[in-house]
């Protein structure tokens, strides 16, 4: 990171892979911290491409490590998001980032009765 930055946060969920790449690859656009090193670089770029998702996989795996033993990061885990619900909302899936998917939502009506 360049000593005029400091220090950078971000939030961003991590359900996928690719998100390695989106915020450690040297001049990505979500690598607010300017962090670079080659051999990330390089196993981020072989994972992109791989197109066995158990070598893929791997490589992500590899990468990850690389991040970790550079502490590129300090990832923090703080669910500023909770979800309060009545009773009677059936079918609501908390998602691991902020996609909700409502299409299995429903009211059950016995359960609305109850409270009514």
């Amino acid at each position: 990171m360049d000593e005029a930055i400091g220090f950078n946060q971000m939030s961003w969920g991590f359900s996928t892979p690719y998100f390695l790449g989106m915020v450690g690859m040297t001049g990505a656009p979500a690598n607010a911290g300017q962090y670079s090193n080659a051999q990330f670089d390089d196993v981020a770029n072989r994972a992109v491409q791989e197109t066995d998702d158990e070598k893929a996989n791997k490589l992500w795996q590899e990468a990850n490590q690389i991040l970790a033993d550079d502490a590129a990061f300090a990832p923090i885990i703080n669910d500023s998001s909770p979800y309060l619900m009545a009773p009677y909302v059936e079918g609501f899936i908390a998602p691991n980032q902020m996609w909700f998917d409502l299409r299995q939502v429903s009211i059950n009506n016995e359960k609305l009765e109850e409270v009514r």
